[in-house]
């Protein structure tokens, strides 16, 4: 019985450091690029079905981190060069948020898929 609770215990600590991951939809409503700060590009998601099952802010901005630090820097360009096609377009987005890996704080966008509907 004892191991059994100390198991759950660690269990209890352990979560603390794991990555929430929560998929929300929205519209791409601005897009930002910055040579120094926020992973290199953002975008800005007006979310039409919020999932708070982590501590990403939404609707709001979310890095793809262009830079390099969560993906390589190209697949991170071309997550964001899909949030612009779907800017351009007036499609809706799905999108993976990561709330274990942030840009100055805004949360990275894991995966991002762009809807034509």
């Amino acid at each position: 019985m004892l191991r059994v609770i100390i198991f759950l215990m660690s269990l209890s600590f352990t979560n603390q450091a794991m990555s929430l991951y929560a998929w929300n939809s929205g519209s791409v409503t601005r897009t930002l690029v910055d040579g120094n700060n926020y992973g290199h590009c953002m975008a800005y998601i007006d979310s039409v079905s919020l999932v708070q099952a982590n501590n990403c802010v939404l609707p709001g901005w979310v890095t793809f981190s262009c830079s390099g630090d969560f993906n390589k820097s190209s697949v991170g360009y071309k997550k964001f060069e899909s949030a612009q096609l779907a800017f351009v377009t007036g499609k809706k987005v799905e999108f993976l948020t990561d709330d274990g890996r942030k840009h100055n704080s805004y949360c990275f966008v894991q995966r991002i898929d762009v809807h034509n509907e």
